[in-house]
């Protein structure tokens, strides 16, 4: 039987069947239970009532005497009177701001997790920088002593085993040796001719390289078979095997030259004299 006609709580908005009298999640009031009323017990010691006379009315009936007075009826005495049903209280709903005020929570629900304020990294950034700006400066400062822009006995900050490290050591434990000032070359090769059944002999006129420091022997070389592929391209191929030779003098090498032509020439070959230029390589 339906005593109300919500069908949800008005309070804290549970869902209802409509018989309750109360929320059965907050007890909030939703309409006035009925109060049963119990009849008087029946007191059987009072008398019953006087038998009514049917008698006709008598016309002019006289007072009664004083002598017989009529005894006043009792009202009957209720032995054990019903208490009065008392109306449960309704739990006091508690407003969130007025819960967070007063500290007041529900034990069953966890109190909120209050986030934690980050640290400040300020520090960690600081010492990165400074660590990162030693490591450099120490980099540049090892970089200067060894290729000897802060020479070696100006560092008295490091140890003689640090120092040995950064210093590098000399490959060259003689004396050095003193280069020329200037070098020449002179370049012959001989061979025969089997077509012909000659033996000839080319040689070059002496070579100046000019730069002492990017001549050798393998430019004078080279240069002496580019000009025989010039001036002799028909049998150039032949003369294979060429020999190479070193003078610190210019005059060393002409009277070298000289030397070779007669002594070739005594021995039959055909000179072919070549001036040749001398090519870095």
């Amino acid at each position: 039987m339906k005593v109300h006609e919500h069908s949800f709580c008005p309070e804290c908005g549970q869902a209802l069947e409509g018989s309750e009298y109360l929320c059965p999640s907050c007890a909030f009031k939703l309409a006035e239970p009925p109060v049963e009323q119990t009849p008087p017990p029946v007191n059987e010691n009072v008398p019953p009532p006087p038998p009514v006379n049917e008698e006709p009315p008598v016309e002019n009936p006289e007072p009664p005497k004083a002598e017989d007075p009529v005894p006043p009826v009792e009202e009957p005495k209720e032995e054990n009177p019903v208490p009065p049903i008392e109306e449960p209280q309704q739990d006091p709903v508690f407003d969130n701001a007025e819960v967070e005020q007063q500290g007041i929570f529900d034990q069953s629900t966890p109190p909120p997790a209050v986030p934690m304020q980050k640290k400040s990294k300020l520090w960690l950034w600081i010492v990165l920088i400074v660590v990162g700006f030693l490591i450099v400066a120490a980099a540049v400062g090892s970089f200067l002593i060894y290729n000897g822009t802060i020479p070696k006995n100006k560092v008295d900050f490091l140890p003689k085993s640090v120092l040995e490290i950064l210093t590098p050591k000399s490959n060259n434990s003689g004396p050095v040796e003193n280069k020329p000032d200037r070098v020449y070359y002179l370049a012959y090769s001989f061979t025969l001719i089997e077509d012909t059944n000659e033996k000839v002999i080319i040689i070059s006129s002496v070579m100046d390289p000019g730069s002492v420091d990017q001549a050798n022997e393998f430019g004078a070389k080279s240069s002496f078979n580019e000009f025989a592929k010039i001036n002799y391209p028909d049998d150039y191929f032949l003369f294979k095997n060429v020999k190479v030779k070193k003078f610190n003098s210019r005059e060393d090498a002409v009277n070298e030259r000289e030397s070779i032509k007669k002594d070739f020439k005594s021995k039959g070959y055909t000179l072919r004299l070549m001036e040749v230029v001398y090519s870095i390589k």
